[in-house]
């Protein structure tokens, strides 16, 4: 049952980044990925960013975490 939900969260983020391609943001490899940012917003369960961050073992800023997320429309949440 967790699989199958899993397989399916996984595969509405890999279509919701890849309709809303919108050309320069998150064309470079990054470490916070339009993905990984997604994936993160979701399974947040509070407390800061730099907590959540380090929690995932992901080594950015809470600053860079907020500024990568502007990038992303919030159509993508809907």
């Amino acid at each position: 049952m967790v699989s199958r939900i899993r397989t399916a969260l996984n595969a509405a983020i890999r279509n919701a980044t890849a309709h809303y391609n919108r050309g320069r943001e998150f064309s470079r490899k990054r470490t916070l990925t339009r993905e990984t940012v997604i994936r993160l917003l979701i399974s947040a369960e509070g407390g800061s960013l730099a907590k959540i961050l380090h929690d995932a073992g992901i080594q950015a800023t809470a600053s860079a975490f907020s500024q990568r997320r502007s990038q992303i429309p919030p159509e993508v949440f809907r």
